[in-house]
């Protein structure tokens, strides 16, 4: 495996994801390689901004969209039964 990294400049912040939010969704497109001008949604850990440069050591996959959840949603589904659990 002899390729390397491809750079990809950081577009947008989408929002956290992760049990603690310890991961951050963000936009960015690749501007090196045979995937040059591809836009991707990735996940990251650790500080990042708008402008930030990624080393990217594979451009194929892209991150789920996280989604967007608060506390009244979880509620809702316990109380339904859609919560995933066991039988």
């Amino acid at each position: 495996m002899a390729e390397t990294a491809a750079p990809a400049k950081v577009l947008e912040i989408l929002g956290r994801t992760g049990v603690r939010g310890e991961v951050i969704q963000v936009r960015c497109e690749v501007m090196d390689g045979k995937e040059a001008g591809k836009v991707l949604v990735r996940n990251v850990r650790g500080p990042v901004r708008v402008g930030d440069t990624l080393h990217l050591l594979e451009t194929i996959m892209q991150a789920r969209r996280a989604e967007k959840r608060n506390a009244k949603d979880m509620k809702k589904k316990k109380k339904k039964g859609e919560e995933g659990g066991r039988n």
